[in-house]
């Protein structure tokens, strides 16, 4: 009778635990993207990932899907009010690309000479600041840091220019705001994007590429991933093999949190 009973309760922990699977999957995007570093005046911060110091690492992108939303969760170290942030840098825009990641270069150097103008075409981008996604409808309308080479990654979407905005489609995509966990991927804060990925025309099984970086562009994270098919896996690819992760999560906003202390 008490065995039976165990064997009910073990059965019933196995069938929450396939629903909770089936509800959302999740795939780690490690940051093994370095991207090109160069400009027409210096050559500095060529095969570097990092650039400017430790408060702008970035260590990966949590990719969740829960029925028609996608979380990008991007973990790093950086924060606009950090105090060596001395020049103001804040957070860049989420570009999205519908059709697939196709950096320049190969694996093998993490594709350190990619950038907007020999890599991948972003379709759309979650603008930060505004909170909305927007339909890029001329790649030049993509602001690509190109000043201070000395401190600076080159060539590298950074942010959809707010000035341009009466030239860019609103793709209408819903949020509103909630508490997130943190991803635990080792950095302090985590800056979650929340879309609802039908209303971009994205099915299921579609490859989607990603790349965020901050406004200086002094570490860049790229990679993709394939949109689920009900219960069926995900994968990511990334440089190197990213790690498959479970995690359970239902945010629909852009926020940062700070990491708890262990």
């Amino acid at each position: 009778m008490f065995g039976s009973s165990i064997k009910k309760l073990f059965l019933l922990g196995l069938a929450q635990a396939c629903i909770g699977l089936s509800a959302a999957q999740a795939v780690v995007i490690d940051d093994n993207y370095i991207g090109a570093a160069d400009d027409p005046f210096t050559d500095w911060g060529i095969g570097r990932d990092v650039l400017g110091g430790n408060i702008y690492e970035v260590y990966g992108m949590e990719v969740t899907f829960t029925e028609t939303l996608m979380t990008v969760t991007v973990n790093t170290d950086f924060i606009e009010s950090h105090e060596e942030n001395y020049d103001n840098y804040i957070a860049g825009d989420l570009f999205i690309s519908t059709d697939g990641w196709s950096p320049f270069g190969s694996a093998a150097n993490a594709y350190m000479y990619d950038d907007s103008y020999n890599g991948e075409d972003w379709e759309f981008a979650y603008d930060s600041s505004a909170g909305v996604v927007i339909e890029i409808s001329n790649p030049g309308y993509i602001d690509v840091i190109g000043n201070d080479p000395e401190c600076c990654r080159h060539g590298q979407e950074t942010m959809v220019e707010g000035y341009l905005a009466s030239d860019i489609t609103n793709a209408g995509v819903s949020y509103t705001e909630a508490a997130v966990a943190t991803s635990g991927l080792g950095g302090v804060y985590d800056y979650t994007y929340v879309i609802n990925y039908e209303e971009l025309g994205i099915m299921a099984g579609d490859e989607l590429g990603l790349h965020w970086v901050m406004s200086c562009g002094n570490d860049v994270i790229e990679g993709m991933v394939t949109v689920p098919s009900g219960s069926n896996p995900t994968t990511g690819t990334v440089p190197e093999p990213g790690s498959l992760v479970l995690l359970a999560i239902g945010v629909v906003a852009l926020v940062v949190t700070r990491r708890k202390p262990a």
